[in-house]
Order: structure tokens, then C-alpha cells, then sequence
């Protein structure tokens, strides 16, 4: 079997350079939480369903901070699709895997700064300007 058959059977082979944007398919996030510094990395954009569900849990979140004062409640309507954009987390204290907002620290400062990353990935998402 000619090595062109072996590629067209087992599928292409990446060059040096796919292997590279492979690497870097993750945005970048650095934590401005003092108690809870690292980063995390997320999906290179948001996807429909991400997109979808982020702007459903923006209109809940827009309702619950409109008739009542509830950070808890605030954050866990917006946490769920948060978590699951992020791919990678490197915060110190945390695990490497959080799938559940049960797995993190009930600190508003962190959420905070986990639902803006997410806010700055769908305006990355639709900007015009490749970051």
C-alpha cells in the first residue's frame, strides 16, 4: 500500500502547521480574582447552542436581578453555559475539571469573573477584528 492510500484510508495527516491551530483552538482568560488567580481557557467561539442558551440564560438572569437582589440566584441561571464553554481551567485551589457549579467556590467575585469571560468570548465571537 503506497503511503498516498495509507493517508486517504486512515484520513488526511496533519502538517506541522494544522498541529499548531490545533494547539491553539482555546481562548485565554487571566484571573483578576486576587484570592483566585490562574486562568481558564475556553472554546476559540461561541457555537449556536452556546449562543442560543447564553442569550436565554442573559434574559433569566436579566428578570431575576430586576425583581430581586439574589447574587446566588443571578449566578446560578448563567453558571451552567459558563461552565461548559470553558475547556480548561487553571485556577490555583481548583480542580482541572469543574462541570458543575456545585464543583466551585460560592464566591461572587469568581463568578463574576467566569460570566465575563464568557460575555468577552461572544463579543470576540462577533467581532470583526480576528483576535
Amino acid at each position: 500500500m503506497t503511503n498516498l492510500s495509507k493517508q486517504t484510508r486512515q484520513g488526511k495527516k496533519k502538517t506541522n502547521k494544522e498541529r499548531t491551530l490545533m494547539s491553539e483552538e482555546y481562548r485565554e482568560y487571566i484571573s483578576s480574582v486576587e484570592r483566585w488567580p490562574g486562568n481558564i481557557k475556553t472554546k476559540i467561539f461561541l457555537s449556536w447552542l452556546d449562543l442560543e442558551k447564553w442569550e436565554l440564560a442573559l434574559k433569566e438572569a436579566q428578570k431575576i436581578s430586576e425583581s430581586e437582589t439574589s447574587v446566588v440566584s443571578f449566578f446560578s441561571v448563567l453558571l451552567p453555559i459558563a461552565l461548559s464553554v470553558i475547556k480548561e481551567w487553571h485556577i490555583e485551589g481548583l480542580p482541572e475539571k469543574i462541570e458543575t457549579a456545585d464543583d466551585l467556590p460560592a464566591s461572587p467575585e469568581l463568578a463574576a469573573f467566569i460570566v465575563d469571560c464568557i460575555s468577552k468570548l461572544f463579543q470576540e465571537t462577533n467581532s470583526l477584528e480576528k483576535s
